[in-house]
């Protein structure tokens, strides 16, 4: 029975033993961790700033990002109305071309018959000439007839007065 008691005994001692140790090995694991803890804090403390500068880059890449983003669009903008401004250009210059086409056919048109204006009125004044001249020939001719008439007239009353006068002087003879 001694041998038990001593058994027991141990044991007893023993199971103390083994839980002041667990108590102990508790407790080094709570300062561990309160350690750890510490030590988290402390890397979140030293990591805050360097977060900080993180964001901070964060921030100016997406700026520089907006800024390069908005540069393209102002430079896109500026070529679009580049080259609407050029189509304009292009589109009044091809207008001015037509209407000065449109001035010239006119111009010409109005040319040509201002010079069939002109052919037609030198026609006509040749016409009318060539008629005069005919019309005074006509007249010079009547004239010309005239004077044959009258001269005929006169040499038919001078042969009638010289008849008279043979037949006067025969009748005297009688």
């Amino acid at each position: 029975t001694g041998a038990e008691t001593g058994t027991g005994a141990g044991t007893e001692t023993g199971a103390g033993t083994g839980q002041e140790e667990e108590q102990e090995q508790e407790q080094e694991q709570e300062q561990e961790q309160k350690q750890e803890q510490k030590q988290e804090q402390d890397q979140e403390q030293d990591q805050e700033p360097e977060q900080k500068q993180e964001q901070k880059q964060k921030q100016e890449q997406v700026q520089e990002q907006d800024n390069e983003q908005e540069l393209e669009q102002e430079q896109e903008q500026e070529k679009k109305q580049d080259q609407e401004q050029e189509q304009d250009n292009e589109q009044e210059l091809e207008q001015e071309q037509e209407q000065e086409k449109k001035q010239d056919q006119e111009q010409e048109q109005d040319n040509e018959q201002e010079l069939e204006q002109e052919q037609e009125q030198e026609q006509e004044q040749k016409q009318e000439q060539e008629q005069e001249h005919e019309h005074e020939q006509l007249q010079e001719q009547e004239q010309e007839e005239e004077k044959e008439q009258q001269q005929e007239q006169k040499e038919e009353q001078k042969q009638e007065q010289e008849q008279e006068q043979e037949q006067e002087q025969e009748q005297e003879q009688e």
